[in-house]
């Protein structure tokens, strides 16, 4: 993968922010579709951010039933992005 800099940060706070707002599991495929992510970076952001724990991926990356939901490790990592970004 990239760096994690430039735009697979912005990533990366898209896709926690967006799942920090479900109240339930989220499809793989409604990530992208609801933060406009190419199918092509998100599948690269996600997997990061399941190798860091910061989300829980039930299923199969590509397969339309897995579902997604952040970890707690995942929103202390948001609130870590939101503070970056204020200053």
């Amino acid at each position: 993968m990239k760096s994690r800099n430039g735009k697979y940060r912005l990533y990366e706070k898209y896709i926690l922010q967006f799942l920090n707002k479900q109240t339930d599991d989220v499809a793989a495929w409604k990530i992208g579709r609801c933060t406009n992510i190419p199918k092509s970076s998100l599948y690269d952001v996600l997997g990061k951010l399941r190798s860091s724990n910061y989300i829980d991926w039930i299923g199969e990356p590509q397969d339309a039933i897995s579902m997604i939901l952040i970890t707690g490790k995942g929103k202390k990592h948001l609130k870590q992005l939101l503070i970056m970004n204020s200053n």
